[in-house]
C-alpha cells in the first residue's frame, strides 16, 4: 500500500494544534537519584529538545526570513522542517527537521529533505541566485540524519557545538 505524504507551508489556523502535539520521540522517564532526587531523563536529550521546540514554535509570516514546512499523511502531521534565510536566500540555516514516531523508518525524512531543498531552490531561482549555502547542526549520536544528509552531498564542516552538536553544510547549485 502506497502512503501519500503531502507538503506545504505551515498555516496557523490549520497546523497550530498538530504542531503543539507533535511527537518525534518517546516521553522522558521519571527517575530517582540521590544527587538530583526525582527528575526526568531521556536517552537522546537532543531528540526531546527538538520535540519541545516544535511544540512551541511560532508559525512565521510570509514576510519573515523563517520558513516552516509540514508534511501530512491524510490528517496526521508526519514531518516538520524549519529554516531561516540568514543572508537572504543565499544562505540558509536549517534549525530543525523531524519525522513523527508513527512514520519513522519509512523514508519520510528523505522526502522531507527533498521538499525542503526544492522549496529553498525555488526561492533562490526567483532571486536570481546560482548557488545557496545550507547549514545545520546535527548531533553526533544522530546517525540517521547524518547518513541522510551525507547522501545528498552535505558534509560536516568541522565546527563543534555544546552538547555534542556538529555543523553540517551543503552548497546547492541552482
Amino acid at each position: 500500500m502506497t502512503v501519500e505524504l503531502t507538503f506545504r507551508d505551515a498555516v496557523h489556523r490549520l497546523d497550530r494544534r498538530a504542531l503543539s502535539q507533535f511527537t518525534c520521540t518517546q516521553d522522558p522517564e521519571r527517575c530517582w537519584s540521590a544527587d538530583a532526587g526525582w527528575h526526568y531523563e531521556h536517552p537522546r536529550e537532543w531528540e526531546y529538545d527538538v520535540r519541545r521546540e516544535i511544540r512551541g514554535i511560532s508559525i512565521p509570516s510570509a514576510q519573515s526570513p523563517f520558513a516552516l514546512r509540514v508534511g501530512y499523511v491524510g490528517e496526521e502531521l508526519a514531518t516538520v522542517v524549519y529554516w531561516e534565510e540568514v543572508d537572504g536566500p543565499a544562505s540558509v540555516m536549517c534549525h530543525l527537521a523531524a519525522v513523527a514516531l508513527d512514520f519513522q523508518g519509512r523514508g519520510f525524512g528523505a522526502l522531507l529533505l527533498v521538499d525542503a531543498l526544492d522549496t529553498i531552490t525555488s526561492v533562490a531561482v526567483q532571486a536570481g541566485l546560482h548557488k545557496v549555502h545550507i547549514s545545520g547542526v546535527i548531533f553526533r549520536e544522530n546517525e540517521r540524519s547524518q547518513r541522510m544528509c551525507h547522501a545528498i552531498g552535505a558534509d560536516r564542516t568541522g565546527e563543534d557545538f555544546p552538547a555534542g552538536g556538529e555543523e553540517w553544510g551543503y552548497s546547492l547549485p541552482v
